[in-house]
């Protein structure tokens, strides 16, 4: 029948059957209402049932969907629904019989779907697309579960491939004295000798190839290990950080691999880098406030803006050019992957989801000094009496140093899905260049398959187009990430220790709200995001199985985050 539910201290629910619904062929109005002393549901305008109800309706983290429960996304309607209307007050009998005479008083949503527009197919776009369990009306069905492996049907790999590569390679690479170059190398081959492969030596520095050497293959029996001396290739007069890789490839064609394809590789830290000084350029800083909520800091070609309502920054200006397209926000919450909407992440997590919006600043504080101007924010989170900390440092010369505290409230608090911000620059800002983990996207629980050097790429390249639209794209261990225009403008982000930072051409909501990658609209920005952490991707199975506890971040711990955004002129 016709179910009207709603929840209170507990769910309470009013079903008319379909007899006493009585609905007409095509289209039909259901009217449902609640006036603190009953549930109301009608069909058509004509009232079909009724039933008692007190007690205040209680408050949701989720965002209103229309059908769809966005709580348990899975939850999708199969009719077509024309209209839509949602009212502050109850509507009286004759308010719900006669729409066209009824008020307009407490309406905050009215929807005509009718008008919707239907966008034209862009140039060169794929005309088609990979269909998976409901795309053909059939009922019931296992959705995308049978169509996302380690490789798409087409045989485009998945990010994690190469997880599985690392994991399962047979040539490993152990350091027993890194100083002297001293190594153990297995061969976990049950037929093959190493001799059939190449080893190849690489030193970075602060992630820039500064040395190469080809070894001649090491001579080691399947099921066998043998201590090698291996060149780091470093010198006493390198400052930075430094790692050595080595890796092994393929010395002829074969079967199954063209020359030079690398079937195993280790990579070693030999040093680290120094802590990153904050340059100041002795350029003055001077602070106004045109509008009471407002406080403008400028020095030299930089002006940043903050909101000492939303304790965020709203406005990051270089030569006059606006550079922010969204404020820079605190974050807290994780699109759900395939393994996460199996464990019902959404319904566990899901009080974090608009937590960032609800974000209510309590102290507001700014102080100048000689080289830097401090912004001080204090503010509660409405997840069990929470907080979150913020401060912002303008050095003269334009850098900004955000500092970013999460403090635990008190009682059960669920699982963070991730803690750090994030903002959005102009979509002319598309070259991402970044010193970390990649080339592929990679997360907590599934990143030794990414080799730490610096990468290039673009929004919609790092962005994966998984077959379901999902969290994608974050990079793991990430020194500094540049995003800048076709002229080299634009930001510098540095973390004071590896972040996890990644840049979508959508918004969160955007990827929420699609089932297939055709149906995502690319933002007129792009969303950068900056964590301290994000709870890793899980695995063990997709219908039930929860990220290993190692790798998620416990709500009733404090957690930090700091980084510098360093604006950089064309």
């Amino acid at each position: 029948g016709v179910n009207f539910t709603l929840y209170t201290d507990a769910w309470k629910g009013l079903q008319a059957s379909y007899d006493e619904a009585a609905l007409d062929d095509g289209a039909n109005r259901i009217t449902a209402t609640y006036d603190g002393s009953h549930m109301s549901l009608y069909v058509n305008g004509r009232r079909v049932k009724e039933q008692p109800l007190t007690g205040k309706i209680a408050a949701s983290g989720f965002p209103v969907n229309i059908g769809r429960n966005s709580e348990r996304m899975k939850r999708t309607s199969s009719l077509p629904i024309q209209t839509a209307r949602i009212y502050h007050r109850a509507l009286s009998a004759s308010e719900v019989s006669d729409v066209d005479a009824r008020s307009s008083d407490g309406i905050v949503l009215d929807l005509d779907l009718r008008k919707a527009l239907r966008e034209e197919t862009p140039a060169g776009a794929d005309e088609t697309f990979m269909a998976y369990g409901g795309d053909f009306g059939d009922r019931p069905n296992d959705g995308n579960f049978c169509i996302n492996g380690l490789v798409n049907p087409d045989r485009r790999p998945n990010p994690h491939l190469w997880e599985v590569k690392k994991v399962h390679q047979s040539i490993k690479v152990i350091a027993d004295d890194l100083v002297a170059g001293k190594f153990r190398v297995q061969n976990k081959f049950a037929f093959t000798n190493t001799s059939e492969f190449i080893p190849h030596v690489t030193l970075r520095l602060d992630g820039e190839i500064v040395g190469r050497a080809t070894l001649k293959p090491f001579n080691i029996e399947p099921g066998r290990e043998q201590m090698i001396v291996i060149p780091t290739m470093k010198t006493d007069a390198m400052r930075g950080e430094a790692l050595l890789s080595i890796a092994f490839e393929t010395a002829s064609e074969n079967a199954w691999a063209p020359a030079g394809h690398r079937v195993a590789w280790d990579q070693f830290p030999l040093s680290s880098a120094a802590a990153a000084e904050v340059k100041h350029s002795g350029e003055e800083l001077a602070i106004s406030t045109p509008e009471d909520n407002l406080h403008v800091v400028e020095t030299g070609n930089v002006r940043a803006t903050f909101d000492a309502l939303r304790g965020s920054l709203t406005s990051l200006q270089v030569d006059g050019k606006e550079l922010l397209q969204r404020e820079l926000t605190p974050n807290f919450w994780k699109t759900p992957n395939d393994n996460q909407y199996g464990n019902n992440y959404v319904g566990r997590l899901g009080e974090w989801q608009n937590s960032a919006e609800q974000f209510k600043v309590t102290v507001f504080d700014v102080v100048a000094k000689e080289d830097r101007v401090e912004i001080t924010v204090h503010g509660k989170l409405n997840v069990a009496g929470s907080k979150c900390e913020l401060k912002y440092t303008v050095y003269s010369g334009g850098t900004l140093r955000v500092r970013a505290n999460y403090v635990p409230g008190a009682g059960n608090i669920p699982l963070l899905p991730r803690f750090g911000v994030q903002f959005a620059v102009g979509k002319d800002l598309d070259h991402v260049t970044w010193y970390g983990r990649g080339p592929q996207e990679t997360y907590w629980d599934r990143k030794t398959g990414g080799e730490i050097a610096v990468y290039e790429s673009t929004p919609d390249k790092m962005f994966h187009q998984y077959l379901r639209p999902q969290d994608a794209a974050n990079r793991c261990d990430v020194r500094w990430m540049k995003v800048t225009d076709d002229s080299g403008r634009g930001i510098e982000i540095a973390g004071e220790e590896p972040l996890s930072m990644s840049v979508w051409p959508y918004t969160m909501s955007d990827v929420e709200s699609a089932s297939h990658p055709y149906e995502l609209q690319p933002s007129d920005f792009n969303t950068i995001f900056v964590d301290r952490k994000l709870q890793g991707v899980g695995g063990d199975n997709s219908w039930g199985a929860r990220t290993h506890s190692e790798y998620t971040l416990p709500g009733n711990q404090p957690y930090r985050l700091a980084f510098t955004i360093t604006p950089i002129s064309s």
